[in-house]
């Protein structure tokens, strides 16, 4: 009896484990998706309307979903308070769930966001095509990566299961 309520805690331990994997790689999932929805609705309205940053940011703010609205809401606040535009940017896009060549283009972008319309548009596009690129080799290997995780987390647990038996 013990050894089958051992064997069941590592069986729900060991998908419980999977189970946050998953949902790390679906946030980071989500979370790009909303920032590169967010970056191509601020190319277009710096380029058509010349929306001031702060305007801008405060919409998306408002529009997005998740980490990337809650980054946009630290945005605005820190505007608010004086904090200049690329120190606000960096302290606001620094907890998004993206890989590290992700953050750091995002933080690149903050550093130039702030000068002239033409160089922010320039500045953006090039952050959308290195994240949309990151994007494209993520979902190719994030098969791959879900069938070996699940693999080994329940293979570790039949293991730990056939020590117990």
């Amino acid at each position: 009896m013990v050894r089958l309520c051992g064997s069941i805690c590592i069986f729900a331990g060991c998908g419980y484990a999977w189970y946050l994997q998953w949902t790390q790689r679906r946030r980071q999932r989500n979370a790009r998706i909303e920032l590169l929805s967010a970056l191509r609705t601020m190319e277009q309205e710096i380029r058509s309307r010349q929306t001031p940053i702060p305007h801008l940011a405060q919409r998306l703010a408002g529009e997005s979903i998740g980490d990337v609205r809650h980054s946009f809401e630290i945005f605005c606040a820190l505007l608010e308070c004086g904090e200049l535009p690329a120190q606000a940017w960096k302290v606001a896009f620094e907890e998004l769930p993206l890989s590290e060549e992700e953050k750091a283009a995002v933080m690149e972008l903050g550093n130039r966001i702030s000068k002239e319309e033409s160089i922010a548009v320039r500045e953006i596009n090039l952050t959308i095509d290195k994240i949309e690129t990151w994007k494209e080799s993520e979902e190719k290997l994030r098969k791959e990566t879900e069938k070996r995780s699940s693999a080994v987390w329940f293979s570790a647990a039949a293991l730990l299961v056939i020590l117990l038996i």
